[in-house]
């Protein structure tokens, strides 16, 4: 069993990647910091004097975050390459992701036949169309 002292040590030692955007990372864009493959800041990598994530000037508030062991780029490999796209491109990326979680929640739900029935019965109709 872990004692308070060993969590507030583990608590001490998270590394958090941050951002000052509500979404997106074009503050992060614009500063000196070097940022991680996600796109946000890591705070302990922070130039200090940078004044979006530095110690050295007043602190602001951070509008998004990760713990970097939960990092989006290196859950989702793709989520890195997403960040040199076209706008266009990020746009039918995130379309792609929300179908795919939808079917996946189906799945869970129904389970895997019924959405091959179902998009058996598409195509088939689909067929019937042209």
């Amino acid at each position: 069993m872990r004692t308070a002292d060993q969590f507030r040590i583990e608590a001490a030692t998270v590394v958090l990647h941050v951002g000052r955007s509500w979404t997106g990372h074009d503050l992060e864009d614009s500063c000196p910091c070097p940022q991680e493959p996600c796109g946000l800041v890591a705070q302990n990598r922070a130039v200090p004097d940078c004044v979006q994530h530095g110690h050295l000037h007043p602190p602001r508030s951070m509008r998004q975050g990760h713990p970097a062991g939960r990092c989006p780029a290196r859950l989702e490999p793709h989520h890195a390459a997403c960040r040199s796209r076209s706008a266009d491109e990020q746009d039918r990326i995130a379309e792609w992701e929300r179908l795919r979680r939808i079917e996946a929640r189906r799945v869970a739900r129904f389970g895997a036949d019924t959405i091959a029935t179902g998009r058996r019965i598409a195509a088939h109709f689909r067929e019937e169309a042209s």
